[in-house]
């Protein structure tokens, strides 16, 4: 216990050193001056620990060891994702000015397509496409970022910009603390400035489907645990809290 506090305040000290200086715009050597104080405290509870280290001690530190394991290799994980689908990615306006030599039927509706990456063609609009051939008259591109800030105003929240043949890129801003109800968002300016009616709008989502491979990236083993991590995370659809019968998933496979 002596090991994991003392430990904790260490990181403690340390970070807020980050803190200070990336958020708070300390100058350096006020912000040294501070830590450095804490520090000379911190190490020396920590020094007079480490010698209970075989005595027990292991046990706090293995179990950061697999926390961090567990952290590091699935923000790992979801970077090579984006990085694989982005580098096959479709500009969203070259994508559009396609289908001007190549329409396809359209049919009445709306349709949003959830993606992360702002600019780039959804991997799932473009899955359906190709198997359907077929698009509703409304597209909407639906991006939410996370904003460095607890809430974002309400005036704030959207972002809407009118590409032509009837596509709509819908940028959702939240903040860290709340939950990014995407219907809710989409209630306000969208449903009066476009008409439309969230009753009916079809949200579709990718859902990646991992396969683990020798390429560079992390560890076989990682990419084991990453694909078991993926598995059991929380859908999509839940996070952002679509309604079930409205949702549709479109499988996507990415390797690792």
């Amino acid at each position: 216990y002596g090991l994991a506090v003392s430990t904790t305040m260490t990181i403690t000290t340390v970070i807020f050193y980050v803190v200070a200086r990336e958020r708070f715009r300390w100058p350096r050597s006020q912000a040294i001056a501070l830590c450095g104080l804490f520090l000379i405290v911190d190490l020396a509870f920590l020094g007079s620990t480490l010698f209970k280290i075989p005595y027990g001690g292991w046990l706090p530190l293995a179990i950061a060891a697999a926390v961090f394991t567990v952290l590091s290799t699935w923000r790992t994980g979801r970077r090579l994702v984006g990085e694989r689908l982005l580098r096959g990615g479709l500009e969203l306006t070259r994508f559009i000015e396609s289908l001007e030599h190549h329409p396809p039927t359209r049919t009445p509706g709306v349709a949003a397509y959830m993606y992360s990456g702002r600019g780039i063609t959804p991997p799932a609009l473009l899955a359906a496409l190709r198997h359907t051939q077929v698009l509703p008259t409304t597209v909407l591109v639906v991006a939410v970022v996370t904003e460095d800030v607890p809430r974002v105003l309400p005036g704030r929240r959207t972002e809407i910009t009118d590409l032509g043949s009837g596509f709509y890129e819908v940028v959702l801003h939240f903040g860290f603390t709340e939950s990014p109800r995407v219907p809710d968002a989409l209630a306000g300016r969208v449903a009066m400035d476009l008409g439309v009616d969230l009753g009916t709008i079809s949200y579709v989502l990718g859902a990646e489907s991992l396969r683990v491979t020798a390429r560079p990236g992390m560890a076989r083993w990682r990419e084991h645990l990453f694909a078991v991590l993926a598995r059991n995370a929380t859908s999509a659809a839940d996070y952002f809290d679509l309604p079930f019968d409205q949702t549709l998933v479109l499988g996507i496979t990415v390797e690792l």
